[in-house]
C-alpha cells in the first residue's frame, strides 16, 4: 500500500536549490522553490534578482514510498530529506500554501528565525487572504509569521489587526483557510 502524496522539505547542497528543483521536477508530483525579489548591491549599481526564500531547501509533493525516497535522494543537488528515525517528515499543507500565497503576492518579506508559537490566525482580507500563520508583536505593529517549523525558519509580513481572524489551535479546524491540493 503506498502513502498519499504529501509535502516534504528536501535539503540541498549549498547553492544547489535550482539544480535540485529542476531535476526533481521530473521525479515527483510537484516541486516548490519559493523565491522573492531582492536588491543586490554592486560597486556601481543595484541589481534586482530572485532570492531563494529558504536557502538550502526545496519542497516536494511526493509519495514517500521506498522507491520515492530513493528517487528524490538521487536527484542532482539533493543532500537529504528532512525527517526522523521513522522516515521523511511531511510539512503541513497549509504551511506550504501560505508561503505560496505570500510569494505570489510579492510581499515585503523578511526571513526570520522560528519564533515561539503565538496565536494561530487566518488572514481574512487583502492580498494575503487565506494565509494561516502565527502572530507576534513587533514594535507596536502586528506581524503574521507563516512558519515552516520543520526548517526552524519563518516568513513575516506586516498586517493590520482588522485583517486577522483568530483560529482554533487544532489545524484541522480552519474555516475558510487555504489548504493544500
Amino acid at each position: 500500500m503506498s502513502r498519499a502524496a504529501r509535502w516534504y522539505a528536501v535539503g540541498t547542497r549549498s547553492r544547489h536549490e535550482q539544480v535540485a528543483a529542476d531535476d526533481l521536477a521530473a521525479r515527483v508530483e510537484q516541486v516548490f522553490l519559493p523565491k522573492v525579489k531582492a536588491l543586490s548591491r554592486r560597486k556601481d549599481r543595484r541589481v534586482l534578482y530572485d532570492k531563494v526564500l529558504f536557502p538550502g531547501y526545496v519542497f516536494v509533493r511526493a509519495h514517500m514510498t521506498r522507491e520515492g525516497r530513493v528517487s528524490v535522494l538521487r536527484a542532482r543537488g539533493v543532500a537529504r530529506i528532512l525527517g526522523n528515525e521513522h522516515g521523511p517528515y511531511p510539512c503541513a499543507d497549509h504551511e506550504i500554501e501560505s508561503i505560496r500565497i505570500l510569494v505570489d503576492a510579492s510581499a515585503d518579506m523578511d526571513l526570520v528565525p522560528a519564533l515561539p508559537r503565538g496565536r494561530l490566525v487566518l488572514v481574512v482580507e487583502g492580498p494575503f487572504k487565506g494565509v494561516v500563520g502565527r502572530v507576534i508583536e513587533d514594535r507596536g505593529r502586528r506581524r503574521i509569521v507563516c512558519s515552516i517549523d520543520l526548517l526552524g525558519r519563518a516568513v513575516s509580513v506586516h498586517l493590520e489587526r482588522e485583517a486577522l481572524e483568530p483560529l482554533p489551535e487544532d489545524p484541522r479546524i480552519m474555516p475558510g483557510a487555504v489548504t493544500g491540493v
